[in-house]
């Protein structure tokens, strides 16, 4: 037992004086965030556009801020919906996805925009 705590001694006073090695600087890779695909068929055109009126004409009830929510745009490239707001934070409430009654999902993108807000017919209101 003595030799044995006799060779952990010698052990640890030969590696006590070495340095310990430095590790290399690790990089974190870029990471892009791309859209999973969604199971069921695309949204119509014309889903997209009331689903898009819908969401600008509820805007009261899912936005902080309802003036800062200045227009939602169907794209029927995408099967998604822009929404263009002034600050991130009006659509924190605002889901990304929204199944539609046929079963197709249609993508919410919160766009930044600092245009003016559109007004109820659709046009840019009055400064």
């Amino acid at each position: 037992m003595i030799t044995v705590g006799v060779a952990v001694a010698a052990v640890l006073a030969l590696t006590a004086g070495e340095p310990l090695p430095t590790p290399a600087s690790i990089e974190p890779a870029r990471v892009e965030r791309t859209p999973l695909p969604v199971p069921g068929p695309p949204p119509t055109a014309a889903e997209l556009v009331e689903l898009s009126e819908r969401i600008f004409a509820d805007r009261a009830e899912w936005a902080t801020d309802p003036a800062l929510v200045y227009f939602s745009y169907p794209d029927d490239e995408t099967g998604s919906v822009e929404v263009a707001v002034g600050e991130p934070e009006v659509a924190e409430e605002l889901p990304r996805m929204i199944r539609l009654r046929s079963g197709a999902v249609a993508t919410i993108r919160v766009v930044l925009d600092g245009g003016p807000p559109i007004g109820e017919g659709g046009t840019a209101a009055a400064p």
